[in-house]
């Protein structure tokens, strides 16, 4: 069982994700990019982090972009960032600096499970 840390500032969202990921992983929710920097560097700190799974919408953080953020500070955390929309360059932007996959909402169960195989074979989706 993975730990997910699933950031989404809209609880209907975050419940969706959720769901799509099942009961297979430990999900961790959070409204904003700084509750999950309060969660790694603070009370979950033993906690082992397999997988970020962040929305862009909610990438701003200190005035930053948190994406960045989280790469910089936190690089063997492997980050999943969720997209809106289609945005090539903006994709190619975060692969470059080292997220591990980009989704496209709607995000289908199996490409949501796909993506967390991903990430390093770090996270396992039976």
């Amino acid at each position: 069982m993975a730990n997910i840390v699933l950031i989404d500032e809209k609880k209907g969202r975050r419940n969706v994700s959720r769901q799509l990921l099942g009961t297979r992983h430990s999900v961790y929710e959070a409204s904003d990019p700084g509750l999950v920097i309060e969660m790694v560097n603070g009370n979950f700190n033993s906690l082992k982090i397999d997988a970020i799974m962040i929305n862009r919408q909610v990438a701003k953080i200190y005035e930053g972009d948190a994406i960045t953020h989280f790469r910089a500070t936190y690089p063997d955390v492997p980050l999943i960032v969720i997209l809106d929309s289609p945005d090539t360059a903006l994709a190619i932007d975060y692969l470059e600096i080292g997220v591990k996959d980009i989704l496209i909402k709607p995000i289908e169960r199996k490409t949501l499970l796909n993506s967390l195989d991903k990430v390093d074979g770090r996270v396992v989706s039976n």
